[in-house]
C-alpha cells in the first residue's frame, strides 16, 4: 500500500497564551523565540497509523509538508519521520504560499498529491494544534474527489478497501471506505509515534529532503497562499485569563449547602 500523510509544524503545544504576542497590523500571532516549533501532535499520530499500515502490509509511505514557520525546521521534522520509517518526504517551500488559509493549504497539498504520483491511502491529523480549524483533510479529499472520513483512531487495510472505527458522539462507529481515500486520525494511544531507532537516525542524517515550489506542483497561482484563501483573520486578541473564588464555609455541611445554593440564586446562575 502506498500512503501519503501530510504533516504540519506548530509552536510547541502546551506554551502557556501568555507566552504569545499580536501584531494586529499584520493579523499575525507573534511567536516568543524560545518556544520550539515541533510537528503537531494529530500529525505525529497519522505518521505512526500509516508506519504501522505499512509494518502490516508492505508499500511505501510519503510525508508532505507545506512549510508554514521555518523551512529548515520544517526539513528537521520531516527527517524525523524518515528516522521513524517513512521511505520519502517532500517540502512545499515558495513565498506564494505565504498567507494561506485552510482551503489553499489543502488546494496546494492536493496538487503535490497529484504530483507524488500513484497512492492508496492520505493520512493527516484530524486537526492542528494551533488553529484547530480541522479542515484541511476533507478540503483535500473535496479537491482530489475522493471518499474521506475523521476523527479516526484505527485501521485495518482489507485488499482494495480500509475498515476503520472513529469517534461518534457515545464512544465509536466501524466503517469500510474503497481505496484510495482519505483519513483524517485523532488521538489514540495505540496510535502514540514510535521513537526512531539509531540506523534511522543515521539514514536520515544523510537524506536531501527535495523542495518543490508552486510551479514545480503546477499550481493555479489564483489559489494558493494568501491569494487563494476563503477566509479572511479580522481580528486577533490575546485571552484575559482570570477569575475569584469564594468559599462556603460552616461547620455544618448542610448549611453550607444552603449557602452556596442562595448565592447562586443572588447570581441568577440558579
Amino acid at each position: 500500500m502506498n500512503i501519503i500523510t501530510c504533516i504540519k509544524q506548530v509552536p510547541y503545544p502546551d506554551t502557556p497564551a501568555s507566552a504569545y504576542g499580536v501584531d494586529n497590523e499584520a493579523k499575525k500571532v507573534v511567536l516568543p523565540e524560545d518556544v520550539p516549533l515541533v510537528i503537531s501532535p494529530f500529525d505525529e499520530n497519522a505518521v505512526e497509523a500509516g508506519l504501522q499500515i505499512k509494518d502490516n502490509t508492505g508499500g511505501t509511505m510519503t510525508v508532505l509538508s507545506l512549510a508554514v514557520n521555518s523551512p529548515e525546521g520544517v526539513i528537521k521534522d520531516l527527517k524525523q519521520t524518515i528516522a521513524m520509517g517513512a521511505d520519502e518526504a517532500v517540502l512545499l517551500d515558495d513565498p506564494a504560499f505565504e498567507g494561506g488559509d485552510s482551503w489553499s493549504t489543502s488546494y496546494s497539498l492536493a496538487m503535490a498529491i497529484k504530483k507524488i504520483g500513484e497512492f492508496d491511502l492520505i493520512l493527516c491529523g484530524i486537526q492542528a494544534a494551533d488553529w484547530d480549524a480541522g479542515q484541511v483533510g476533507i478540503g483535500i479529499a473535496e479537491i482530489l474527489g475522493l471518499p474521506v472520513a475523521m476523527p479516526v483512531t484505527k485501521i485495518a487495510s482489507k485488499e482494495d478497501r480500509v475498515q476503520i472505527e472513529y469517534l461518534i458522539d457515545n464512544g465509536h462507529d466501524v466503517a469500510e471506505l474503497p481505496l484510495p481515500c482519505v483519513l483524517a486520525i485523532a488521538s489514540d494511544e495505540t496510535l502514540m509515534p514510535r521513537i526512531a531507532p539509531l540506523p534511522g537516525i543515521i539514514k536520515a542524517k544523510k537524506r536531501k529532503i527535495p523542495t518543490w515550489t508552486a510551479a514545480d506542483i503546477e499550481a493555479d497561482m489564483e489559489m494558493i497562499g494568501a491569494v487563494g484563501a476563503k477566509t479572511a483573520v479580522k481580528e486577533l486578541n490575546i485571552p484575559e485569563l482570570g477569575g475569584s473564588c469564594e468559599f462556603m464555609t460552616s461547620e455544618d455541611p448542610e448549611e453550607a449547602a444552603g449557602m452556596l445554593v442562595e448565592k447562586l440564586k443572588n447570581e441568577n446562575i440558579i
